[in-house]
């Protein structure tokens, strides 16, 4: 794998964020500048809401968010690709490509995004979270809650995080986080304008678009999301990644 540039000067900036932010100092807070999980060379982004544990969890708020930026410039200064080797010991968590082995706590979620891409990529092999080598995952807030306790994001520090042009260098972006975003907040984050909205009752389907990204505002995937819901989501999204 090489990085493309765009990710490389994301995960330089990021660490030099973090730094600025935590000032050398252990804090129980999550990183505004946490990059995700997956293959960052994918054609699809997959932006949840927030990462479904609480901040008390120490460990997984270490190395899934304090230490995200610094992991990640390990892999890229040293040139290291696609593995499952634990970039932690005594720990389930395994690494930034790859996160966990087994669904966790977040899994009734990625199972979702799992099927997702598999119907996008017409693939019939369900192994847990290897989605991951066709997908990068991200969550709009960087503050993780086992209950998502706010309804709209203005939080103007990740805001202009996101804005970064690694996150707009995909073909396709699933904002599965229903209104968490405006639609003036999507358009300005990622440069796109509104296309059409061709949302049922329970299936949010918005679609913004500029000439190279396709972006689509669904529901929060999880619990009760039909397949149905998934295949027209799929169906948007392969007509985009063929271009």
């Amino acid at each position: 794998m090489n990085f493309n540039e765009n990710f490389k000067d994301l995960v330089y900036k990021s660490n030099l964020k973090t730094d600025e932010y935590y000032n050398g100092k252990i804090k129980d807070v999550g990183n505004p500048y946490y990059i995700g999980f997956g293959n960052p060379n994918a054609k699809i982004l997959i932006f949840g809401k927030e990462k479904a544990f609480s901040e008390k969890e120490e460990k997984k708020l270490k190395y899934e968010s304090i230490g995200n930026p610094k992991e990640w410039k390990y892999y890229v200064e040293n040139l290291i690709t696609y593995h499952k080797e634990p970039f932690y010991l005594n720990t389930n968590y395994v690494n930034a490509f790859y996160p966990y082995q087994t669904t966790n706590k977040s899994g009734r979620t990625w199972q979702k995004y799992e099927v997702l891409i598999n119907k996008i990529y017409d693939k019939n092999d369900f192994n847990h979270n290897d989605f991951f080598k066709d997908a990068f995952l991200s969550e709009i807030n960087y503050k993780p809650s086992k209950t998502s306790k706010i309804k709209k994001f203005k939080d103007p520090i990740r805001i202009e995080f996101l804005k970064n042009d690694f996150y707009k260098s995909f073909k396709v972006i699933f904002l599965a986080c229903a209104d968490y975003l405006s639609p003036e907040q999507i358009q300005e984050i990622f440069n796109v304008n509104f296309s059409q909205d061709l949302s049922k009752p329970r299936n949010r389907i918005k679609i913004y678009k500029n000439e190279n990204l396709l972006v689509i505002n669904t529901r929060q995937l999880s619990f009760d999301v039909s397949d149905k819901y998934l295949d027209t989501l799929a169906g948007i999204a392969k007509e985009n990644i063929r271009l």
